[in-house]
């Protein structure tokens, strides 16, 4: 299976929030950009502010993607993209649009949803990723490993999916 490979690590609804008022673009500052040896001996960096649309900003090739036993390429599974953070995404942006506002019953019915989102931005960006990883000797690339962490949210989110079917039903009763 050949699925999602640019992961967003800031989904692309969430920039779309910090986007000036008829824009189409975020104004982006890369506080890393590539560097580049002159002839001369020296060295001079790309471009670090540019604006960019949201689809183009705050993503990594393969960051979620895994891959078991086969070069990569080969067989790419995107699990955790589409059942981990689309699932996250999708109920944390109704969510995050309730708390912006000001209807006390929209934040009740989303705060559950508000805190997972909140909780699992702090695992999703490469930087934490590369941090969680090397504290438990997981290596990425071919040999790519699940970081526990990431694999206890999926589980938790899934039982929070059965416990609210299951709530609902009990009301409905």
């Amino acid at each position: 299976m050949s699925g999602s490979r640019n992961n967003h690590y800031v989904p692309e609804w969430h920039q779309r929030g910090f986007i000036e008022p008829g824009q189409d673009r975020l104004a982006y500052l890369d506080l890393s950009p590539r560097l580049h040896r002159l002839k001369e001996g020296g060295v001079k960096a790309e471009q670090s502010r540019f604006k960019s649309y949201p689809s183009q900003c705050f993503v990594q090739r393969d960051l979620y993607s895994t891959f078991f036993g086969t070069p990569i390429g080969t067989h790419v599974n995107d699990e955790i993209e589409r059942k981990l953070f689309g699932t996250v995404d999708t109920t944390g942006a109704p969510a995050v649009k309730a708390f912006a506002g000001s209807d006390v019953n929209a934040w009740l019915q989303h705060f559950q949803e508000l805190f997972t989102y909140i909780d699992i931005q702090k695992l999703r960006t490469p930087r934490a990723r590369a941090r969680n990883c090397s504290s438990r000797g997981i290596k990425f690339g071919a040999g790519r490993k699940l970081v526990p962490r990431i694999m206890f949210l999926l589980m938790r989110s899934n039982q929070t999916a059965s416990s609210r079917t299951s709530i609902s039903a009990s009301r409905g009763a």
